[in-house]
């Protein structure tokens, strides 16, 4: 078996990547993983280090003090005697105040460390709790530092390509699409921060800073981006596959490639680059109601298209470096459009 398609995980600045993190939407029990903080001292279902593993899915503590409160919650696991990697397992049965049942098998061992509630502290290590498709992951505002090109670790980039993942970025209360959790890059190179490849995969709200690090990268995206923000980037601000779609999303600061390269674009807006804001590099592509302010360099274009069938309605280019709009197929439909020189 495997975590449920329900589970919902939590990040927080103040998290621990060794923390539980999630909980299963619709289940009996209390989500512990709201707040930062794990489980401790608190009378019921606390975290411990004397879990005991038989080789089945039954934990078993002396200390833990479960109630069934406990159900749905996901819990951290690992150590102990036989030396169990860290694993994130769901809790599906309450049995008593010293027993529990998890989703899958436990290898056997003794003073497992069981971690029960709070917030992870990294997006990276969100990407590696065992994600099954549907789950959604939701990071609090805040700066969080990504100090790691490697995927799915603590302070890593995040990376999947399972279908149905939401990955959200709120300011105080899930949904809120308030002030967004700023992703920031520091020490690395050659990375991107967000992959999300599956169909039907969405991110939203996030602010991503590649501190114009080598080869720096945002966010690659397959299916569906809103609300996102990439600065300061090297290697494009965001690589979309033809198929996907960004929608009210942002490129500043970035250089050395375009910010927004071979897909459709909704409300967005590339500025102060010195690199060309949209490029265009695929077939039956649209952009609608964008932006292309200030971006210099002689070379760089507000938009800038070899592709056929591609269509710009209501967009606006102003005070680029070299053209507004640069088009070198004549298969290009341009609607309504501001191109203005200084």
């Amino acid at each position: 078996m495997a975590i449920s398609v329900n589970s919902v995980f939590e990040v927080q600045t103040g998290g621990n990547d060794t923390n539980g993190g999630g909980f299963v939407t619709g289940a009996a029990g209390t989500d512990y993983s709201l707040v930062a903080s794990k489980r401790t001292a608190t009378g019921s279902n606390d975290s411990t280090t004397d879990a005991v593993a038989v080789g089945t899915g039954v934990i078993t503590s002396v200390t833990a003090a479960f109630t069934s409160a406990i159900v749905g919650n996901i819990i951290s696991l690992s150590g102990g005697t036989g030396t169990l990697a860290q694993g994130w397992y769901q809790v599906t049965v309450f049995t008593s105040a010293s027993s529990i049942t998890v989703d899958r098998n436990v290898a056997a061992g003794t003073g497992i460390t069981m971690n029960i509630g709070g917030a992870l502290a990294s997006p990276g290590m969100a990407g590696g709790v065992g994600l099954v498709t549907g789950n959604i992951i939701y990071i609090k505002a805040g700066t969080y530092t990504i100090a790691s090109a490697t995927i799915n670790i603590a302070t890593g980039c995040f990376s999947t390509s399972l279908g149905f993942i939401q990955l959200e970025g709120y300011q105080t209360t899930r949904g809120d699409l308030g002030t967004a959790p700023l992703l920031q890059a520091s020490g690395i190179s050659t990375f991107t921060v967000i992959t999300q490849t599956g169909n039907d995969a969405i991110t939203i709200n996030l602010n991503v800073d590649g501190a114009a690090l080598t080869s720096s990268r945002a966010f690659n995206i397959r299916s569906l981006g809103i609300k996102l923000t990439a600065q300061n980037c090297t290697n494009g601000g965001f690589a979309v596959s033809s198929e996907g779609i960004l929608q009210n999303c942002i490129g500043t600061g970035c250089s050395t490639v375009a910010v927004f390269v071979g897909f459709t674009t909704i409300n967005c807006i590339a500025y102060d680059n010195t690199i060309t804001g949209f490029s265009y590099t695929g077939t039956k592509i649209s952009a609608i109601r964008c932006i292309a302010d200030s971006n210099s360099g002689a070379a760089s274009d507000g938009f800038s298209t070899g592709s056929t069938d591609v269509s710009l309605a209501n967009c606006i280019s102003y005070n680029n470096g070299r053209d507004g709009i640069r088009v070198i197929d004549e298969s290009v439909v341009i609607l309504n459009g501001i191109n203005e020189l200084t």
